[in-house]
This record gives structure tokens, C-alpha cells and sequence, in this order.
């Protein structure tokens, strides 16, 4: 059996509209899916690293923002400082990063969607979901 079982008639449902299968192997996800998210509506997520970022990014309700040391520059991605800063500042040496832990704030996610009863770990086949009411 493969690692990755999906029933193809649970495939376009959330999981408050279906029962999980009692298969331990079972994805919420698997990559060229939407996020199974209710309220999310993101159709196509393809790779893993792209889920863990669209999960970070609107599944959690704390994210951070890396502040550009030399401008007013906020991004919610530490790639897009980085590119930032080597168009608009210059290069940095080998081995350093703009990122440093005075440079990052956190916020509330203002594009939060509450994932509940998901959670990452659950999406990803790490965990089981939750079978009880939320408190």
C-alpha cells in the first residue's frame, strides 16, 4: 500500500464535510491539491515547500515581519528581504544574512483563516486529527 492513500470521493471535500478514513497512512493533502482548509479556497498547491509556506503564511494566527536594516522595507518572506536588500543595498558577503533576530517583529496574521480541526501535522499525514469538539 502506498504512503500516500487518498479515496478519490473524499478528494474534493474538507474534512468537516467527511469522516477520515481509520488509515494512519492518510494525507489531508497531497501535492496539485487545493488547501483543505474550508474557508481557504486556494485551488492548486503542487509542492510541499509551497504548502509549508501557504500554511505559515495563512494558518497561523503570529507570523513574522523581517524589517530591512537600511530602509523602511517589510516582507513577510525572508527571500523577498534578502532580494531586497542585494537589488536596493548592495551585495552581502558570503556566509551572512540580512535576517538577524533584532530585524524580525511579530504580528498578528491580519490574513489569518482559522485552520480548526486541521493543523499542519495533520495535513501533512504527520498526525491524526482531532476527534473531539473544539473546547
Amino acid at each position: 500500500m502506498s504512503m500516500c492513500v487518498v479515496d478519490r470521493a473524499f478528494e474534493s471535500l474538507s474534512l468537516s464535510q467527511a469522516e477520515l478514513p481509520n488509515d494512519p497512512t492518510y494525507q489531508v493533502w497531497l501535492p496539485g491539491q487545493g488547501c483543505p482548509v474550508e474557508r481557504c479556497g486556494v485551488p492548486r498547491i503542487n509542492v510541499l515547500c509551497d504548502m509549508k509556506r501557504h500554511w505559515r503564511e495563512k494558518h497561523e494566527e503570529i507570523v513574522a515581519k523581517y524589517l530591512c536594516p537600511a530602509c523602511s522595507y517589510v516582507s513577510k518572506r525572508k527571500s523577498n528581504l534578502t532580494y531586497h536588500y542585494r537589488m536596493r543595498h548592495g551585495s552581502l558577503e558570503a556566509g551572512s544574512s540580512v535576517v538577524c533576530p533584532e530585524n524580525v517583529e511579530y504580528h498578528f496574521n491580519r490574513e489569518y483563516i482559522d485552520p480548526y480541526p486541521l493543523t499542519l501535522e495533520v495535513v501533512l499525514g504527520r498526525k491524526r486529527p482531532l476527534d473531539k469538539e473544539r473546547p
